[in-house]
C-alpha cells in the first residue's frame, strides 16, 4: 500500500490498555500480524499496575508503527481521546487490548472502504468465553443494510441506530467524520462510546458493512464492568443526554428521532435488567431530573 502524503500512515488503530497483560501479547500480535502493513497502531497506557507497561515497552523496540502514551487512570474514554487527538491516520480503527482479530480485518475493511467511499464500515464479529472458548454470540448486520454494497445514511433514517451496537471497534472510520466534527468519548466508567458511536453514525453519508467476523470480543476475563453494572447504572442517562444534545446541535435530532427513541430504549432496559426493584425506582427518579427530552418520554412509560 502507498504512503499518504507527509509520509502519514493510511490507517490509525487505537489501541486504550489498562491491566490487561494476560491478553495484551496476543491483542498487539492480532494487529502487527496483519496482512495490511500500512497504519500506526496507538497504544494509550492508563495508568497499569500489573505488566502492561513491561508488554508494551517490549512491542516499541520492536516495530517502529507503535506510538504510546499514557494516562492516569481516567478511563477508556479519555484514554481513546488521546489516541484520537494524535491520530495521524486517513482511516481510524479502535481495538480493545483484550481482544483477538482476524488477519484479514484491516484489510477487508479497508477494501470495503476504498471501494463504496463510506465514512463508516462495520464488521461482524463474534463474542466468545474467555475460560471455556466457547462462542457465546455474533454480531450479524441486519439483512436490510447488505442488500447493497453501500448504505446512504439518509435512506435508513428510521432505522438507522438499529444497524449496529454502541461499541467503538469493529467499525473502520474516516478519521475527517471523528475531527472535523469534534466527536468524542464520554469521561464515564460505563456507556462511554454510545455518544460516541451514534453520533458518528449522525454525520456519516454513506455505511458498508462486511458480513465476516473478523473481530473476537473475549468475554468473562473477571474485569468485566457488567458485573458492577447496577452501581454505574446512571451512566446510560448522562450518555443518552449527551447525544441528544449532538443530535439537536447537527440538526439531525427530529430526522433520527424514532431510531434514536428505539436505541435509547433498548439502552436503559439494559441498565435496568441489572437492577432490583428499589435501584430501578432510584435511577427513575434520578433519571426525571435529566434535561432530556427522550430519557422523559421513555422513564414515563415505565410508570
Amino acid at each position: 500500500m502507498s504512503k499518504m502524503q507527509n509520509n502519514a500512515p493510511i490507517l490509525s488503530v487505537i489501541m486504550p490498555v489498562y491491566n490487561s497483560e494476560d491478553y495484551l501479547e496476543e491483542a498487539i500480535e492480532s494487529i502487527l500480524l496483519q496482512d495490511f502493513t500500512d497504519f500506526e497502531l496507538i497504544i494509550i497506557d492508563d495508568g497499569s499496575t500489573d505488566k502492561s507497561l513491561d508488554i508494551i515497552e517490549s512491542y516499541l523496540k520492536r516495530d517502529s508503527r507503535i506510538k504510546f502514551f499514557t494516562t492516569n487512570h481516567e478511563g477508556a474514554g479519555p484514554a481513546r481521546n488521546v489516541g484520537i487527538a494524535n491520530a495521524r491516520g486517513f482511516y481510524t480503527l479502535f481495538a480493545d487490548a483484550d481482544d483477538v482479530y482476524d488477519y484479514h480485518m484491516i484489510s477487508s475493511m479497508y477494501s470495503k472502504a476504498v471501494y463504496t467511499n463510506a465514512d463508516v464500515v462495520i464488521c461482524a464479529y463474534r463474542k466468545f468465553d474467555n475460560i471455556t472458548g466457547d462462542s457465546l454470540w455474533d454480531f450479524r448486520p441486519k439483512d436490510i443494510f447488505l442488500k447493497k454494497d453501500r448504505i446512504y445514511a439518509s435512506e435508513y433514517s428510521e432505522i438507522l441506530f438499529m444497524a449496529v451496537p454502541p461499541s467503538p471497534w469493529g467499525k473502520l472510520i474516516k478519521s475527517s467524520v471523528i475531527k472535523e466534527n469534534a466527536i468524542h468519548f464520554q469521561n464515564l466508567t460505563s456507556c462511554n462510546d454510545v455518544a460516541f458511536s451514534y453520533s458518528l453514525l449522525s454525520y456519516a453519508k454513506i455505511l458498508a458493512f462486511v458480513n465476516t467476523i473478523l473481530l473476537f470480543y473475549r468475554a468473562n476475563t473477571g474485569k468485566n464492568i457488567s458485573k458492577d453494572r447496577s452501581s454505574q447504572a446512571e451512566n446510560i442517562f448522562y450518555a443518552l443526554a449527551e447525544l441528544e444534545n449532538r443530535l439537536k446541535l447537527n440538526n439531525t435530532y427530529n430526522v433520527l428521532r424514532k431510531t434514536f427513541k428505539w436505541r435509547a430504549k433498548s439502552a436503559i432496559e439494559n441498565e435496568f435488567k441489572q437492577c432490583t426493584v428499589p435501584r430501578k425506582k432510584q435511577l427513575m427518579a434520578f433519571a426525571k431530573k435529566m434535561n432530556s427530552e427522550i430519557i422523559t418520554e421513555i422513564v414515563s412509560e415505565y410508570e
